[in-house]
């Protein structure tokens, strides 16, 4: 998709033309684009008391498992 915080000439001419560029597995709009550097879910994820499930395949091609909680 690109490198660093920069978009490719490929993924830009997406988004120019799409709307959105594609990253597996989940299209990106200009907005997560534009948030998704500013996002740290270490830094919040202990302020949630409620019971969670985190559910995370063992296929998944874009975040490892070991990169889960």
């Amino acid at each position: 998709m690109g490198a660093g915080d920069y978009l490719s000439v490929e993924a830009a001419a997406a988004l120019i033309e799409d709307g959105f560029t594609e990253r597996s597995p989940f299209e990106q709009d200009r907005a997560l684009l534009n948030e998704v550097h500013f996002l740290d879910p270490a830094s919040v994820l202990p302020a949630v008391s409620a019971a969670t499930l985190v559910v995370h395949g063992t296929k998944d091609t874009f975040v490892p498992v070991e990169c889960g909680p």
